[in-house]
C-alpha cells in the first residue's frame, strides 16, 4: 500500500501574491490553517505515513511549521536552490525515496477528495506505470486537458485539438520503477512536468493512465479560488 508522498510545495506563487505576499503559496491561510497542513492532514487520514516536501521560496516558513515530524509522520524536504519548474522539482524529490511500492506525487496548491485506496487499486488493476487522477473543467488550457481512450489510457498527443472537459487534478500514483526511465529523456533548463515530461512518457514506454473522480477539487492558485477554499473544503461561507 501506499505510505509516502511528495508534495510539490516550491512555487513562487505569483499570481497569488497580491492576497498571500508574506508566505509561500501552500502556506496561504484557509479558515486559520496553512492550506499545506489541511492537505497534508487529508493525506495522514488516508494512510499515509512520509511526506516528501519539495520546497524553495521561503521554504524555511514550511520547515518552521511542520519541522521534521507532523502528526506522527516523518517529514523529509527537498530543497531547490534554483528554481527547477514542477518536473524538476519532482526529479530531485524522488532522489529521497526509499524502496516505496508506489508513491504520491502531488501539487501542494491542489486539495483533491481521492480514495487512496480506490486510486492505489485502479492502478494495480491497469498494470499502470502513473495514474492521474481527473475532474472536469471548462478551462482546459489553464489545467491542462486531457483525453483518454476507453481502456482508460491518456493520449497526450491529442489533448490540445481534442475537446475535453477532462483535466489533470494534480494528484497522481507512481511506480518507482518507472525513474530510472525518466532520468534517460533528455532535458535543459527549467523542467515542466506538464510541458515537458509528460509527452514523452509514452516514446520511454511509460504507461499512463487517468481515473476520473466527481469528489472536492479545489486549486487555490488563482485569487478567486483562493476566496472560496474555506467553502469548498469546509463548507464555510
Amino acid at each position: 500500500m501506499v505510505k509516502t508522498a511528495i508534495i510539490l510545495a516550491g512555487g513562487l506563487g505569483t499570481r497569488l501574491r497580491t492576497l498571500v505576499n508574506d508566505r509561500p503559496k501552500p502556506m496561504a491561510i484557509v479558515d486559520g490553517t496553512p492550506f499545506l497542513a489541511i492537505l497534508i492532514n487529508y493525506w495522514v487520514k488516508q494512510g499515509i505515513k512520509r511526506f516528501i516536501l519539495s520546497v524553495g521560496y521561503k521554504y524555511e516558513v514550511i520547515q518552521s511549521y511542520f519541522g521534521s515530524e507532523y502528526k506522527g509522520c516523518k517529514i523529509d524536504y527537498s530543497i531547490e536552490d534554483n528554481p527547477l519548474g514542477t518536473g524538476g522539482a519532482f526529479i530531485q524529490a524522488a532522489s529521497y525515496l526509499g524502496n516505496e511500492d508506489s508513491f504520491l506525487l502531488i501539487n501542494g496548491d491542489t486539495y483533491f477528495e481521492v480514495n487512496l485506496h480506490d486510486f492505489y487499486n485502479y492502478l494495480k488493476l491497469k498494470n499502470a506505470d502513473w495514474l492521474i487522477a481527473l475532474t472536469k473543467k471548462n478551462d482546459n488550457v489553464r489545467y491542462g486537458g486531457v483525453c483518454i481512450g476507453n481502456s482508460g489510457v491518456i493520449d497526450f498527443k491529442n489533448r490540445i485539438t481534442k475537446k475535453t472537459e477532462l483535466v489533470n487534478g494534480g494528484l497522481y500514483i507512481i511506480n518507482p520503477l518507472i525513474l530510472k526511465k525518466i532520468k534517460k529523456i533528455k532535458f535543459s533548463g527549467e523542467i515542466s512536468l506538464e510541458k515537458d515530461i509528460f509527452p514523452k512518457l509514452n516514446n520511454f514506454g511509460i504507461s499512463v493512465f487517468g481515473k476520473y473522480y466527481s469528489n472536492n477539487f479545489i486549486d487555490i492558485g488563482m485569487p478567486e479560488d483562493y476566496k472560496y477554499a474555506a467553502k469548498k473544503i469546509f463548507g464555510k461561507e
